[in-house]
């Protein structure tokens, strides 16, 4: 799920208190809330985490073998690329455990009624895209949906000018594939897949260039963002990170202090000033010094600097 959707686990609580565990957005961990403000501190020492230089990243999804000269047109396997860090040489693997190849799932299909001994896709675990399949009912609620097909933006509102969007995931549109117009998993590409990490990345690097792909990198798919707009984004580009998307930085701030007020919410800000600058982190760790003045060391995740 972190390589997809860019999603972690956390154990939540219902209102009765039972436990469960859900998959949601990293993003959603890192609270823009200031949950505590420090007024009284000594010992800041600021540091880099060098575990965060990673000079590169691996992203995707591990190299498929098929028996057909088609599957040279795949290309939801992993892709190579290197940040603006050269300081140590370490690279970051978002690999999926699951499979996505558009070519593997339909080859797979084809031979799930076959009686043979083949055993080796038998333990792989899937992950499909689908989108409804949307008709015209009058007089009756639909839910309102966006989508693009053939480079043109539809809304299932507009009776006259919907396609029929199909289950098995076609909404985008796949370019220099030997089908041009549909392709199933578009939107696990390596390429989306930076995107859904984009935060994260963010936090370490300020530019991603491509360097290799093990499939067809010529591959691009035409979607919307945010704003609905049309973009393509191609396999065999990287993309500049803007220090705004980042979720932390590559620093910490360590210090010590008096304050021993509990704090109810660990995913929030933690705000202090000091040197004529406003320091905003996240909690990486929180000791107790049972006997001492300054009763509590912090480690924080550096956020941001800005003068005071």
């Amino acid at each position: 799920m972190e390589a997809l959707f860019g999603s972690v686990w956390s154990v939540e609580k219902d209102e009765s208190g039972n436990e469960y565990v859900i998959f949601k957005s990293r993003s959603l961990l890192f609270s823009q809330n200031v949950v505590k403000k420090i007024e009284n501190y000594r010992e800041l020492t600021i540091s880099v985490n060098e575990k965060l230089l990673y000079s590169g990243i691996q992203i995707g999804f591990d190299k498929q073998e098929y028996n057909s000269i088609n599957g040279r047109d795949e290309h939801h396997f992993s892709s190579n690329l290197k940040t603006n860090n050269n300081i140590r040489d370490s690279i970051l693997k978002l690999l999926s455990p699951y499979r996505a190849d558009s070519y593997g799932f339909e080859f797979a299909t084809h031979d799930r009624f076959k009686e043979n001994t083949d055993r080796n896709s038998d333990s792989d675990i899937w992950m499909i895209s689908t989108i409804p399949y949307y008709t015209h009912i009058t007089g009756g609620a639909t839910t309102h949906r966006r989508r693009v097909y053939n480079n043109k933006v539809y809304d299932n509102r507009s009776n006259s000018n919907t396609p029929p969007f199909l289950t098995y995931g076609i909404d985008f549109r796949a370019n220099n594939s030997i089908n041009d117009k549909y392709i199933f998993n578009a939107k696990f590409s390596p390429r989306f897949l930076i995107e859904a990490n984009r935060e994260y990345i963010s936090s370490f690097a300020k530019s991603l260039e491509f360097t290799s792909h093990q499939g067809n990198s010529k591959i691009s798919n035409t979607t919307l963002n945010a704003e609905n707009e049309l973009i393509e984004l191609k396999e065999n580009e990287g993309t500049e990170l803007n220090k705004e998307d980042r979720l932390f930085s590559n620093s910490e701030i360590t210090f010590e202090t008096s304050d021993v007020d509990r704090i109810k919410d660990y995913n929030g800000l933690i705000v202090i000033e000091a040197n004529g600058n406003i320091y905003t982190g996240y909690i990486l760790d929180a000791t107790e010094n049972y006997g001492k003045e300054r009763a509590i060391t912090y480690q924080l995740a550096l956020k941001d600097i800005n003068p005071n």
